[in-house]
């Protein structure tokens, strides 16, 4: 295939008598600019009824790695690598926990600029295992438009634990921390079994769509008043430690550890970004423990 093109473009040149080292040239003798290779994407997936162009896929790959918990300084660097691989010359890349933001160019298409916005994150370490392997494969072996986009369907439909081992795992924190904060085997059961309705109110207020920050108040609220109510009710011997151990299930430890490296790898303004989330999220977990007894 190279070399049947690579034939017909030196008869191209000859023809029209170009004075040019570029690649891709079309067969009217014009050169191929960056709005034709839009174009012809554009086209593409029209067919397939899908809205895309040459920087969607790389867009999605950043999307999705912040959407499974990727620190910034990963995403902006994945993004940069597969850029520079992909034919750009420069590739300026600014991402934060809830933006995304990079602008490439090349002498071969002119300059783009793209800008994505992240509402919902978590933290699925096996898919970001998967998305920065895949990077990697991009940018040492190259792959089509076609085979990034279905290796990213793939992970993205890759299934992680299933709905009852993590109530299970739930109910194994919550009661593990009651009783290592000093609560008894009463306390121990009840706290296991208020997480486990905290996992289904969880997973009820996330199908709303509603601020995680709003989640987790009702949450607190709802685990205080439970532990308390099973005090009153004599089925259990101390509400503190239980809506300790329920409390645990709602720290932000992992986003305000990322925070810090963010601060200290030089990404100041996403690092604050997370410490303040941080904060407002522990502040409103702490109702737990407050709220309820007022």
């Amino acid at each position: 295939i190279r070399d049947r093109y690579m034939t017909e473009r030196d008869f191209l040149v000859k023809k029209y008598n170009l004075n040019t080292k570029l690649l891709l040239i079309q067969n009217s003798g014009r050169l191929i600019t960056r709005q034709d290779v839009y174009t012809f994407i554009h086209a593409q997936g029209k067919l397939i009824h899908k809205n895309i162009s040459p920087h969607t896929l790389r867009h999605s790959f950043a999307t999705h790695l912040l959407e499974n918990g990727a620190e910034v300084g990963r995403v902006e660097d994945t993004v940069r690598r597969i850029c520079l691989a992909g034919g750009a010359e420069r590739a300026d890349v600014f991402s934060i926990t809830s933006n995304m933001s990079a602008s490439i160019y090349g002498k071969e298409f002119g300059s783009c600029t793209q800008t994505r916005r992240v509402v919902n994150t978590v933290n699925d370490f096996h898919k970001l295992e998967e998305l920065n392997c895949l990077s990697r494969k991009i940018c040492e072996d190259g792959m089509t438009f076609g085979e990034i986009e279905r290796e990213i369907e793939r992970i993205q439909k890759e299934q992680g634990y299933s709905f009852w081992w993590l109530v299970l795992d739930y109910a194994l924190i919550s009661g593990s921390f009651c009783i290592f904060f000093g609560g008894n085997a009463k306390d121990m059961v009840i706290s296991a079994l208020i997480g486990v309705l905290l996992k289904f109110l969880m997973t009820f207020m996330q199908k709303t769509a509603a601020n995680h920050l709003f989640n987790a108040l009702i949450c607190s609220v709802a685990g205080g008043f439970l532990a308390n109510l099973a005090v009153f009710a004599s089925v259990a011997d101390h509400a503190d430690r239980i809506s300790i151990g329920n409390i645990m299930l709602l720290i932000p430890g992992i986003a305000f550890t990322n925070s810090l490296r963010d601060m200290f790898s030089g990404d100041t303004i996403t690092g604050l970004i997370r410490f303040m989330e941080s904060i407002l999220l522990a502040a409103v977990s702490y109702t737990h423990l407050t709220l309820p007894t007022i």
